[in-house]
């Protein structure tokens, strides 16, 4: 990550939580665009324009939308999609390792078994690491 501030995750997802869910759609009418957000066949402004008492043109922002935009600058986003990349290469590199792990504790019960015919692996102390590998691998690592 960046020498900025660390970023406040639980603010941005309370900031995120209070902007209108679904996808933002710009639409145009009467030759005025709106944003809009499908909550499941339900639109909710996001956006609208209006023009004040005094004629001047603005925005009308829906609740937590001003919040929203004002906390999720492109460099917020760019960060958070780095640090998301930076958890998947490091669960990727986890994933290798677990399956490195799993391999030399096979390697190891195979020993033994070979070395005391009457062994049983499930009867071993490795047992329950053998069992939270396999959780961890998921279905490809099932023992």
């Amino acid at each position: 990550m960046s020498e900025k501030a660390k970023l406040d995750i639980d603010a941005l997802r309370a900031v995120a939580s209070a902007a209108p869910r679904g996808r933002w759609s710009v639409w145009t009418s009467n030759s005025w665009r709106r944003v809009f957000s499908d909550q499941r066949g339900k639109h909710v402004s996001v956006i609208e324009p209006t023009t004040q008492r005094d004629g001047h043109a603005d925005l009308l922002f829906g609740a937590g939308v001003a919040t929203y935009l004002e906390s999720f600058p492109a460099e917020v986003a760019l960060e958070l999609l780095d640090e998301l990349a930076a958890a998947r290469a490091a669960h990727a590199d986890l994933f290798r390792l677990l399956e490195r792990a799993r391999g030399a504790i096979d390697l190891l019960l195979a020993q033994m078994i070979m070395a005391a015919p009457d062994f049983r692996p499930t009867q071993s102390v490795v047992w329950p690491d053998m069992l939270a590998i396999a959780a961890a691998l998921g279905p490809k690592g099932g023992v």
